[in-house]
């Protein structure tokens, strides 16, 4: 029965989108009834909040009118009501409502019918299931300083380092210790890895292949999982004696873009 009203609103929506487009004559004010306190409120509503068929009804309804124009008619006084009551056609002949409107339309808006002072009961039945769907992630790499904001690599590290500790008090001069500058080197390293090649990192942490037509197959990179760096190598990376450190200094480089 609420869905029959509220195809009932939509229909007189569009006849008053339609009469408003079509006269020539000066509208200056269009007025909607509905008695169905429910679909009123379904109308003052987000229409997404309801199912597809109420949803998309009330949607179109609120495009074609305003809102503030519904307003509500009780049964007694809705002439709607009479062809639905057993109205003979003798009856509906004579001068009625029903062909020349209620007569509170003859009086001021004060005068008019207003909403019930209970609000409806709530129908939870087209309203849409709701659920929540949450996705938490750590990020193990804290907020950086932006690189384009310095001119000195010096002043760079400094800043990183400072914000590894929570930059409590940027006008501390406390000394840091030389593993803070290691770990400040490796993240601002490992950020602009990614920012360059964000596709070239998943598929080497994932120990999978690169396409035949990427840039970087012909240097052999490797991913570092003690560091989180790509790194390219030569023929010292086979030397099993020699530590990681060391076979970076003499041939095991790090992949950094330029540019």
């Amino acid at each position: 029965m609420l869905r029959l009203e509220l195809s009932a609103a939509l229909t007189g929506a569009q006849l008053a989108s339609a009469l408003q487009t079509e006269l020539t004559l000066p509208i200056r004010k269009i007025i909607l009834w509905s008695d169905s306190t429910t679909v009123l409120h379904w109308i003052r509503s987000e229409s997404c909040h309801y199912k597809v068929f109420v949803g998309t009804r009330v949607a179109e309804i609120q495009s074609l009118t305003d809102v503030s124009n519904w307003r509500y008619v009780d049964t007694v006084n809705n002439p709607a009501d009479d062809i639905t009551r057993g109205k003979t056609l003798k009856e509906l002949s004579q001068p009625h409502r029903w062909h020349q409107g209620p007569a509170f339309l003859r009086h001021t808006e004060d005068h008019w019918p207003t909403n019930p002072s209970s609000c409806p009961e709530a129908d939870d039945s087209e309203l849409k299931k709701s659920s929540f769907c949450g996705h938490v992630t750590v990020d193990s790499c804290p907020q950086l300083p932006e690189a384009s904001m310095f001119s000195a690599w010096k002043d760079l590290m400094q800043e990183t380092v400072r914000s590894l500790h929570g930059a409590a008090d940027p006008n501390s001069e406390s000394p840091h210790e030389a593993a803070d500058y290691i770990k400040a080197e490796n993240l601002l390293l490992k950020q602009v890895q990614l920012e360059s090649f964000p596709e070239k990192v998943k598929a080497l942490i994932s120990d999978r292949p690169l396409p035949t037509s990427s840039g970087l197959g012909s240097l052999s990179p490797e991913y570092d999982k003690d560091t989180g760096l790509i790194r390219v190598g030569g023929r010292l990376r086979r030397a099993e004696q020699l530590e990681l450190d060391l076979d970076l200094d003499l041939d095991f480089t790090l992949l950094i873009p330029l540019g």
